[in-house]
């Protein structure tokens, strides 16, 4: 009964288009592979260096921000100039920026670090202030300034009670504006508390950044090498409790990191469970260079699904994957008191959310001219591996009607996977005859 009524109640001059998927990668904000740029800050930058050189098809770049030079007294103005110059360069160029500021990009953390523990107090509020005011430049805060490459290892000041000290400085002073990241799951829960049996882990915008990914079956010391034991929760977990502890975040902040060739882990593991692991640990950005080996393993091996993407490499499969990856899967339109109701289909197949709020538009032929009508629900509400209807109503006019996306804070276009999809982003959902 009911689909007899929505066939007599369809509003008849509507022309719905034909949907497909594209078969690439949509390069999307904010999403996907990331461009690694180290920077001294004590040093002005020269934006003709090769390291400057931006990649078109990457829309992240991490910034490892190197503060040694400061190691012993505070950072002055001229530091912090040349930190902004980097990320208004960046900017300027369309790019979404992770940045981790750190005492060491070179892997000699502790030979970098302060003498004392309050310096590296009095340094992460002056940058947590850096980052809380160019919350609309940064998209994720990596890090707590110590450790090798910033990466909270090989440092004295590892201990849990120092790295909550340093979390609650930047915590209070962002305020969840810029979402922000640490290394491990286990340093993850240092800095969060125990929710009680039954209830939601409370995440606050605190992601991962495991920069150990398949390196080894503990992803390089991130999991508890004892196998699949879940200790105390300030104790790291065995790997399946701590990949599900990762979804679990993942669910409301973004996650990401480096990938590594493990011999060891790729002997026992198929190329089609690397991509299984990413989508269940809802992975937004990866490295594209750091581990060649991996890369070039990725492109050789074929990707075995049951969908178009069947035959290709297992690298443009998780190139196209990473975060959020939106299709457009169906149009329906029928008659209301305004005119016209659109009921439009979007699916998320990507591997992870979108975290950012990004408003939806329809551009038609209206009584004015062009009119661009928005619909009351945003497209971040359509989760990983489920597909989501957005309504409205219009009155429109002979003439085609696109949908497009835009986020709200930074006003970047969110282009779609389908096909057909113009230069800045809209998709023809069909035609008003």
């Amino acid at each position: 009964m009911i689909k007899l009524l929505q066939t007599l109640n369809r509003y008849r001059a509507f022309k719905r288009a034909e949907f497909s998927e594209a078969v690439d990668n949509t390069v999307n904000p904010c999403r996907g592979w990331f461009q690694l740029i180290t920077a001294c800050i004590d040093e002005e930058p020269d934006f003709s260096e090769k390291k400057y050189i931006l990649e078109r098809d990457i829309s992240l770049v991490l910034v490892l921000a190197d503060i040694g030079a400061y190691r012993d007294i505070r950072l002055d103005v001229l530091a912090f100039s040349h930190l902004e110059m980097i990320i208004n360069y960046l900017r300027s160029k369309g790019k979404d920026i992770i940045l981790r500021v750190a005492y060491d990009h070179d892997g000699n953390g502790m030979e970098r670090e302060p003498s004392f523990f309050g310096m590296v107090k009095d340094h992460a509020a002056q940058v947590a202030e850096f980052v809380s005011n160019h919350y609309k430049d940064i998209f994720i805060y990596q890090g707590l300034l110590v450790g090798k490459w910033g990466e909270m290892h090989t440092t004295r000041y590892a201990a849990e009670d120092r790295l909550r000290e340093l979390g609650y400085i930047f915590k209070e002073e962002i305020k969840d504006r810029v979402f922000m990241a640490v290394r491990k799951p286990v340093q993850w829960r240092y800095l969060r508390i125990q929710p009680d049996e039954g209830k939601p882990l409370i995440v606050d915008g605190l992601g991962i950044y495991n920069d150990g990914m398949f390196g080894s079956d503990t992803d390089l010391g991130t999991f508890d090498i004892s196998g699949n034991n879940r200790h105390g929760w300030g104790k790291p977990w065995g790997r399946e409790q701590e990949t599900d502890f990762i979804k679990q975040i993942s669910e409301a902040a973004p996650c990401g990191g480096e990938a590594l060739f493990g011999e060891g882990f790729a002997a026992r593991h198929s190329a089609d469970e690397y991509i299984s692991e990413l989508r269940r640990q809802g992975i937004t950005y990866l490295n594209r260079y750091h581990d060649i080996k991996l890369i070039k393993f990725w492109g050789k091996e074929i990707h075995k699904g049951r969908d178009l993407w069947n035959g290709k490499s297992v690298l443009d499969y998780i190139g196209a994957h990473l975060g959020y990856r939106f299709i457009v899967k169906d149009v329906s339109a029928y008659k209301c008191e305004s005119g016209c109701r659109l009921e439009v289909t979007i699916a998320n197949t990507g591997f992870a959310d979108m975290y950012n709020r990004t408003k939806l538009y329809i551009e038609y032929e209206g009584k004015n001219g062009k009119e661009t009508g928005v619909f009351e629900e945003e497209l971040q509400m359509c989760r990983k591996s489920s597909s989501k209807t957005f309504m409205m109503e219009i009155s429109p006019l002979p003439g085609k009607i696109y949908l497009f996306a835009e986020q709200v804070e930074s006003k970047a276009r969110v282009g779609f996977a389908n096909t057909g999809v113009t230069e800045d982003g809209m998709c023809c959902l069909g035609e008003i005859k």
